[in-house]
């Protein structure tokens, strides 16, 4: 099957599918074939890019494979990431601004994120972010929102 309907079959209701072709005992690398031992822990040429750009944010792979592909897992702890690392949170002003940001707003469900441009911080605790953007985030002035420079 495709590996677009192993992931649709995988997830929901059918999970049970992916349990049922998983092996019972222990997969022993070393006996596997050498061309399928150079691919563990690899990520698919077409991922290779985000593979780069996850780790260059801060993610770690831990030597855990993914069930599918056997490519990589990474993890990272939030406050290790770096767009959390350079970013502040700050109340929201509507203006217009000439910096280029990464600017966010929310949790969980309700979390929105926009690129657009951001005046100075003020000082005070504030920052300039265009109407639109404020609109697009669901936040009025004096609201907090997340700020990443770019």
């Amino acid at each position: 099957m495709t590996f677009e309907e192993a992931d649709r079959l995988s997830s929901g209701p059918q999970a049970q599918f992916l349990l049922d072709l998983m092996p019972r005992f222990p997969i022993y690398v070393d006996l596997l074939p050498e061309a399928a031992r150079a691919v563990i822990g690899q990520p698919h040429v077409e991922g290779a890019g985000a593979y780069r750009l996850l780790l260059a944010e801060g993610f770690t792979y831990g030597r855990v494979v993914d069930v599918f592909d056997a490519g990589p897992l990474v993890s990272a702890r939030r406050d290790q990431l770096e767009t959390v690392r350079r970013s502040r949170v700050l109340r929201a002003r509507a203006g217009a601004g000439q910096t280029r940001a990464l600017v966010s707003a929310g949790e969980a469900a309700s979390f929105r994120v926009t690129l657009t441009h951001v005046g100075a911080e003020d000082g005070l605790g504030a920052i300039v972010i265009a109407p639109e953007a404020l609109r697009a985030l669901d936040v009025t002035e004096g609201d907090p929102v997340m700020v990443r420079e770019i």
